[in-house]
């Protein structure tokens, strides 16, 4: 199952250069498109006083994102698709794009 996550009160900030998503050594590409995945570590922190932040690891496809470290940015179309292997569980991270916040 796959849930689209509202990011309307949600401000994104890169912690981690964009890195090559790898299994056994080799980058992981799309299986429909043959697409590089890209992994980009993200503080994501709610908006508002009581705002808390968490760090998560998002998963792109395509060009490497060409961001910098405590750039703000915008995932777009961003899923969390929560999963269960061997005993262990958690959530995964995956959007269309991520994109740098325009300068105001």
């Amino acid at each position: 199952m796959k849930l689209k996550i509202d990011v309307t009160n949600v401000a994104f900030m890169v912690t981690g250069a964009p890195e090559a998503k790898e299994y056994d050594g080799k980058q992981q590409t799309e299986k429909d498109t043959g697409a590089l995945k890209w992994v980009t570590q993200l503080l994501a922190l709610e908006k508002g006083e009581n705002g808390q932040g968490e760090i998560i690891r998002v998963v792109t496809a395509g060009e490497m994102p060409k961001l910098a470290q405590l750039q703000p940015v915008t995932p777009v179309d961003l899923e969390a698709i929560p999963w269960n292997q061997n005993g262990k569980s958690g959530v995964a991270y995956r959007a269309a794009a991520i994109k740098p916040q325009s300068a105001k």
